[in-house]
């Protein structure tokens, strides 16, 4: 990213909101700990999205309530007049189009394809969605690219969080550990750590990891409540832990997320 063209991020977030609304912690998480750990400057704009609202953009699914269009999302909140690119970013797992069998490329390949077909975003916009979805198709295979990409003012790149955002949270089990506050491993801890160790490292590894920790704990006394019922907060927490310590922060900033991030305007 530079300092002269303006960013916004739409990134698929948590539901549980508490008494702050979801873009701020997504503020925090993001702006506030994972792009100056990776070096980039921050982002202008800071929303959330649901999966959904990539759905809602093929015309040939029927919308479900509550969700926005991506397209119509970006104008409203000022593509072209608030920011110049965007990053969108979603987790891979599970599939935002539960009708076919859809992977990080098809994904992306989707994601250009409506984009480049809408009828409300600015035609810059348009044309840079149709020469990145030409772009992808001259791949002799998904991962073939000479150089990493360029945001350019237009521009909407996707960051397909493989699987999910969470995986950010266990790379490193015992400094994950550590970020809980405990001295030992608990017997009921989870299994799953670490890359390909589930495709679900919120459900299966963090949400069972966090129910070890003990109740009386000054963590559990900051943070009321489980990993489903705070998931913002837990999220956060465990980030900015992780990168207080340098063991925890080279499995966060190794991260292929972190990584990509890291390569966004180069």
């Amino acid at each position: 990213m530079t300092d002269t063209l303006r960013i916004a991020l739409l990134v698929e977030g948590s539901s549980d909101t508490g008494i702050r609304r979801a873009s701020t912690w997504l503020e925090e998480i993001w702006n506030g700990h994972l792009v100056p750990a990776v070096g980039r400057q921050p982002f202008e704009v800071v929303a959330p999205i649901s999966k959904k609202d990539l759905v809602a953009m093929d015309p040939s699914i029927v919308r479900s309530t509550g969700s926005e269009p991506l397209d119509m999302k970006l104008v409203r909140l000022g593509a072209g007049e608030k920011f110049d690119a965007a990053v969108v970013a979603w987790d891979l797992q599970p599939a935002w189009n539960d009708l076919g069998a859809f992977c990080r490329w098809a994904e992306c390949v989707r994601l250009y394809e409506l984009l480049s077909q809408s009828n409300v975003l600015p035609e810059p916009w348009r044309m840079q969605a149709a020469q990145r979805l030409s772009d992808y198709g001259q791949r002799a295979v998904p991962n073939a690219r000479p150089t990493p990409p360029q945001l350019r003012p237009g521009t909407v790149m996707p960051l397909c969080m493989d699987p999910e955002f969470e995986s950010l949270l266990t790379a490193n089990e015992a400094a994950t550990r550590r970020a809980l506050g405990l001295a030992s491993t608990p017997s009921d801890w989870p299994g799953g750590w670490g890359p390909g160790g589930t495709r679900r490292p919120a459900e299966d590894v963090l949400r069972v990891a966090i129910e070890c920790v003990p109740g009386n704990s000054p963590i559990r006394r900051r943070i009321r409540g489980g990993w489903r019922q705070q998931k913002s907060a837990w999220g956060e927490y465990l980030l900015r832990q992780l990168l207080a310590e340098d063991v925890g922060r080279q499995s966060v900033v190794s991260h292929p997320i972190s990584v990509r991030l890291s390569e966004l305007g180069n």
